[in-house]
């Protein structure tokens, strides 16, 4: 996923998006947070740069496997520590050499592109489409989005979608609402095939101009 200059995208739309499988949300935060994470790690196994590598390595691995669960009561770099700090204290085997952030970042995206995500990919990948309909408006990031039959309809009949964003100041409430129920529906059905009749919109976060990227 990339992030429009000057925008960031909040670790808590991130995270959601990474538990529900999209993993380029996850090599975000991977990025985002890695340098903090390695000096942590590094600290607490006395200076220990392999090993510190090889800790947030699997640190990374363990958070994309708990994202489903992760439901945000504490901040996403907090977490993060916590299981760092934890895996640090565990026995370690015999070091390889240290591989730099991209190194890590590498190893990270490929061990987690081979985890499999509970749910159907279907569902996955629709929900992929409509959050990129979000992610396309100015001022405006896709987080969680939940796709699920209205109530009393058969299996393939008329679907409900609900879709978390995080909106700049540029937009009042209603209008973002208006604008993404037109165009959810519209992509739904036009490059989907579905039968989207209700959209709900939640607006979790505001989403501000930065003069730096993530």
């Amino acid at each position: 996923m990339r992030e429009a200059e000057g925008l960031t995208t909040p670790d808590a739309l991130l995270a959601v998006r990474a538990g529900e499988g999209d993993a380029e949300a996850f090599e975000t935060l991977v990025r985002r947070h890695l340098p903090a994470l390695l000096p942590l790690a590094s600290r607490l196994l006395g200076g220990d740069r392999a090993g510190a590598e090889e800790v947030v390595q699997e640190a990374f691995v363990e958070a994309w496997r708990r994202l489903p669960e992760f439901r945000g009561q504490t901040p996403f770099p907090s977490w993060m520590r916590g299981i760092v700090t934890n895996r640090c204290r565990r026995p370690r085997r015999a070091r390889r050499s240290a591989a730099g952030d991209e190194g890590v970042t590498a190893t990270v995206m490929e061990l987690v592109r081979r985890e499999p995500r509970p749910g159907g990919p279907d569902e996955g990948a629709a929900a992929r489409v409509l959050r990129a309909v979000a992610d396309a408006l100015p001022g405006v990031r896709a987080g969680g989005c939940r796709i699920s039959p209205v109530a009393d309809a058969a299996d393939r009949g008329p679907l409900r979608v609900r879709l978390e964003v995080a909106a700049g100041l540029n937009w009042t409430v209603p209008e973002l609402a208006g604008r993404l129920r037109e165009e959810i529906v519209a992509a739904a059905r036009d490059r989907l095939g579905l039968d989207v009749r209700v959209v709900d919109i939640a607006v979790v976060d505001l989403l501000l101009d930065h003069d730096h990227g993530p």
